[in-house]
């Protein structure tokens, strides 16, 4: 229900659903805890407002204490602490701990545009420029 409000444009409804979802089942909650980060990040860009960012920066934060290599929360996390509260070596902490080592291959590009920032913030040239030859030589299939 949650996210059909939230396609349709009701943010405050979605979260409505969202709550009820959070208090019905503890094995959901980091779903839920990634879907309340992703309507708080959405409100907090679409309304240039920094309680909703920061409030999606703690939902997604809460995801990683119970699974810290989840993808979506940790680079939602890693590029609001770069680009929103100029913290770009969390940013990067984040972003390689969510990484794991894996080849550029196996990465989103989301997650690779963050490292990117991250890196460009922290002034980390030989890594980014590193990690942008990786993936300008990447082709998907």
């Amino acid at each position: 229900m949650a996210s059909a409000f939230q396609a349709s444009g009701e943010n405050a409804t979605a979260q409505i659903w969202a709550g009820k979802a959070w208090s019905a089942k503890d094995a959901r909650k980091p779903v839920v805890e990634s879907y309340l980060g992703n309507l708080k990040l959405i409100e907090g860009l679409a309304k240039k407002d920094a309680r909703s960012r920061a409030s999606a920066r703690d939902h997604f934060a809460t995801v990683l204490q119970s699974d810290p290599k989840n993808e979506f929360a940790g680079n939602n996390r890693a590029w609001l602490l770069a680009t929103t509260f100029h913290q770009p070596e969390d940013a990067i902490r984040i972003a390689e701990q969510v990484r794991a080592g894996r080849p550029v291959a196996q990465l989103t590009p989301a997650l690779i545009d963050t490292l990117l920032v991250a890196y460009r913030q922290a002034r980390r040239w030989d890594d980014a420029l590193r990690l942008a030859r990786s993936a300008a030589g990447f082709r998907p299939k």
